[in-house]
């Protein structure tokens, strides 16, 4: 069996291309992708080139350690039009660490994919049958997030201690996998008695140049608690002007040389918040989100609107804060994770289905669509209210069962301790049970807890990427929160 033979055998591929009908959901929905498995499929960053061509990063969970989404990394393409285009299959590393172009090849970075004692990280050069061709200097510190170029991929990095002023490099991969990267000091943002986070949110360039980087500030004392966020410019290798907010931020997108940032306020029933500055930092308009459904786990603008991922559906806003359309992804079966605004219009959206990663695409709005009635956002409203969500960590996995209106996992990366924290209706009823793994699968904790919040002590485990799951005991559905935090 040759090697392409094997990576299709692993995964059945199919699609669903659905044709036009008066049904409103049929003319939007364009196309629809499944990638099947026999155990859970987690979609991961995925990139679309200026030809239309989507390269999406997957990891499968491993049976033998669930909650461990690093078996089975593969990168998927598919053409403009949904159809498949090949895939990769990482048959030397069985890392999540993300799959990018370049060239004619695939670079990924940050993994030691030898699996030896030592962590070495180093930079990969992939062939198109998911072979190691050339191996090579990975960046200062690691990198938390990446931007694919047109001469080579640019990567984001920070020395060990990541809630530090000390300096970010800026790596820069070219085609011919030769490596350079420039450090910029962190001094001008510091901050008497606070640290520092990225969060892992990824920055944006604007068409000038201008790199535009994202990260919260956090109080610092036994843990380091983000409470505001703020973003900086890097223009010309130095930090030019920097935007503070006293809510958390969250994301952040490009309109030209515009950003946007989706700003959050953890007070309960407090609005969010859309602010839009220009490329030197100055405020153009800010948009009150009023609506308890716009608690996003996304974001995306465009010069008309703001596209705002849920979970469960897509909202389109104008910059006044009004929901002009929704599409229903629940309709469609998908639990959705991320999504990008294509040049013109179209979205795509990732997602899980079951056990495999779904990947739709949408057709764009017109900006004559029909505004909902009040009536019917007011109804919505009453329903939504029921269950609030509320996100802290990018890692995090939640499954909530209808007696849950929150679970908050925090800080993460930590040093010293982790909280959990679990609003619940029925707090009589509260006994809950948490296991915590290791990166090989080693259970590292389990027991059982009967409060709303739990702190664990991880000053003596090794620094490195560890895996929890919490239980509500006797729920039918009772899986409420798995995910990974990284110990620093």
């Amino acid at each position: 069996m040759t090697i392409y033979s094997k990576i299709l055998s692993s995964f059945i591929f199919f699609l669903i291309v659905y044709s036009s009908s008066n049904s409103l959901d049929a003319q939007e929905l364009l196309w629809r992708y499944e990638q099947q498995s026999d155990v859970k499929v987690v979609s991961g960053y995925f990139w679309i080139d200026d030809q239309g061509k989507g390269y999406y990063n997957s990891t499968k969970e491993d049976p033998k350690n669930p909650g461990q989404y690093s078996y089975h990394h593969s990168l998927l393409m598919l053409d403009g039009d949904g159809h498949y285009d090949g895939s990769i299959f990482l048959q030397q590393c069985k890392s999540g660490a993300i799959v990018l172009p370049i060239g004619d090849k695939y670079a990924m970075s940050k993994v030691d994919c030898n699996r030896t004692d030592s962590y070495k990280p180093r930079s990969y050069l992939i062939n198109k049958v998911g072979e190691i061709e050339k191996s090579g200097e990975a960046f200062p510190g690691n990198y938390f997030s990446q931007m694919p170029l047109s001469d080579g991929i640019l990567y984001f990095s920070k020395p060990t201690n990541k809630f530090s002023f000390s300096n970010l490099n800026l790596g820069h991969l070219s085609y011919d996998f030769e490596l350079s990267y420039d450090s910029i000091s962190l001094q001008p943002l510091k901050r008497d008695n606070l640290g520092m986070a990225f969060n892992y949110i990824d920055p944006v360039l604007l068409d000038d140049g201008k790199i535009i980087m994202p990260f919260n500030y956090g109080k610092v004392g036994s843990c380091v608690s983000i409470d505001k966020g703020s973003v900086f410019c890097v223009d010309d290798k130095k930090i030019s002007w920097q935007y503070e907010s006293e809510y958390v931020l969250k994301y952040i997108d490009g309109i030209n040389d515009k950003v946007a940032l989706y700003l959050r306020s953890y007070r309960r029933r407090a609005p969010n918040q859309i602010v839009l500055l220009n490329d030197e930092g100055d405020v153009l308009s800010t948009t009150v989100l009023l609506h308890s459904r716009l608690k996003a786990i996304d974001m995306q603008v465009s010069e008309s609107h703001i596209l705002l991922l849920t979970k469960n559906a897509i909202h389109w806003c104008n910059w006044d804060g009004d929901v002009i359309k929704s599409f229903d992804l629940q309709e469609h079966n998908i639990s959705a994770r991320k999504m990008q605004l294509l040049d013109n219009g179209e979205l795509i959206i990732t997602g899980t289905y079951d056990y495999n990663m779904a990947i739709i695409k949408l057709s764009s709005i017109l900006a004559t669509d029909t505004v909902e009635s009040k009536e019917e956002e007011e109804e919505e409203e009453e329903e939504e209210e029921e269950v609030m969500h509320r996100e802290i960590s990018q890692f995090d996995t939640k499954l909530e069962t209808e007696n849950i209106i929150s679970v908050s996992v925090f800080p993460n990366p930590t040093s010293l301790n982790l909280f959990f924290e679990i609003e619940d209706t029925d707090p009589d009823n509260a006994d809950y049970q948490i296991s915590i793994f290791d990166a090989k699968g080693s259970q590292m904790l389990n027991t059982t807890f009967t409060s709303n919040r739990y702190n664990i002590n991880v000053s003596g485990y090794i620094p490195g990427s560890y895996f929890y799951r919490i239980i509500k005991r006797g729920e039918a559905q009772n899986v409420l929160l798995s995910g990974r935090f990284i110990k620093i």
